[in-house]
């Protein structure tokens, strides 16, 4: 692994020290190839490229869940994933039903304290295919539908 970090001087001297005391020093080599990458712009090309397609996730995404998730809640405005509150359902009940039909999300309360969040969880889709996005979904939404069916 290498990266960068922008800071003050006090902040970049300490954090230099940590990464010592873990390593000696990153790969020249990959500092080189990583060199090259930015001197001739392949990471603004990536940057553009991956911008496209984690936006075309994301509003296929947001589109499939007010389709079929009535009543979700959505939460963020962008990123790689989008976090979801459904009043009434808990979401580790849910996912064990949606594992059932291998579709995986992460339910919400690992996300806060004092025990709440049951009713949330977060649906990634950065390594999920464009085309698996809306019937992941559509899976959701309906073992919803059986949970609550099933509480009246």
């Amino acid at each position: 692994r290498i990266g960068w970090i922008l800071g003050d001087k006090s902040l970049i001297d300490y954090l230099e020290s940590v990464k010592r005391s873990r390593n000696i020093h990153s790969s020249f080599l990959d500092q080189a190839v990583l060199y090259e990458f930015f001197r001739e712009g392949y990471f603004e090309k990536y940057i553009r490229r991956a911008r496209k397609l984690y936006k075309q996730k994301y509003e296929l995404a947001v589109d499939a869940v007010q389709k079929h998730i009535p009543g979700a809640h959505l939460h963020g405005d962008g990123g790689l994933h989008v976090f979801i509150k459904y009043n009434n359902i808990n979401a580790r009940d849910l996912l064990d039903e949606c594992l059932k039909e291998k579709v995986i999300f992460t339910p919400g309360d690992i996300f806060y304290v004092n025990n709440e969040g049951k009713d949330t969880f977060r649906l990634g889709f950065s390594r999920v295919k464009v085309e698996d996005i809306e019937l992941g979904i559509k899976i959701i939404g309906s073992k919803i539908g059986r949970i609550k069916n099933k509480g009246k």
